[in-house]
């Protein structure tokens, strides 16, 4: 029998209150930013030597482990004395989350792939997962795909789009459910972005809140 989720109503509150003031910005900072790091226009073309395309693919894959956060929250649980302690989930589960709950829905996505893609370009500036990682127009259809060399394929432009559905279906849902703004709210106050506000502001705001 699945466990009843036990909500706190005033931390969904000023949950509530956080995802009003706050998301939107999320997505433009995490997501709209890899747009704007490589110069990816919305006909699917790049503007020419002004973007950063592996800087882009950084970014994407730092995205993934970022929504991943918000998706599963932080682990709540009592140390030996009794006190209720927080931590994170790793990044690896973080990537896997997102990927089979929400970008599996637009490709074959591979969450161990993504998250060695994730380590080598972040720790090494290295390809690991996707071995061959692309952003001409003419190769787009080598998105997802392994070639001859078994090295699989992974297209900017299209992992950029399909990163775009995957956020906002993932944002209709923390619409939909509590318990996805609790966990939004939790690893946010942990992991702010550039702090735009201070949260201890969150209490005591008035204005309407999220539906």
């Amino acid at each position: 029998m699945r466990t009843k989720v036990i909500i706190d109503q005033d931390e969904l509150l000023i949950a509530k209150a956080l995802l009003k003031k706050e998301f939107k910005r999320v997505y433009n900072w995490v997501v709209g930013d890899i747009r704007k790091c490589c110069r990816f226009k919305k006909d699917g073309t790049y503007k020419r030597g002004a973007g950063s395309l592996i800087g882009a693919f950084i970014l994407w894959c730092c995205a993934v482990d970022y929504f991943g956060g918000l998706l599963i929250g932080i682990k709540k649980y009592r140390n030996w004395k009794g006190e209720l302690k927080k931590e994170d989930y790793s990044s690896k589960q973080h990537v896997k989350a997102f990927v089979e709950t929400y970008l599996k829905k637009y490709g074959e996505y591979d969450a161990e792939k993504v998250y060695r893609l994730r380590c080598s370009l972040v720790h090494n500036y290295t390809l690991s997962g996707y071995e061959v990682v692309e952003h001409d127009l003419s190769k787009r259809s080598n998105h997802l795909t392994k070639d001859s060399k078994n090295r699989y394929w992974l297209h900017l432009g299209s992992a950029i789009e399909d990163l775009e559905k995957a956020v906002e279906d993932y944002m209709n849902d923390v619409k939909k459910h509590d318990n996805f703004k609790i966990n939004a709210y939790e690893y946010y106050t942990v992991h702010p972005l550039l702090k735009p506000m201070d949260l201890k502001d969150f209490a005591s705001l008035s204005e309407p809140l999220v539906a």
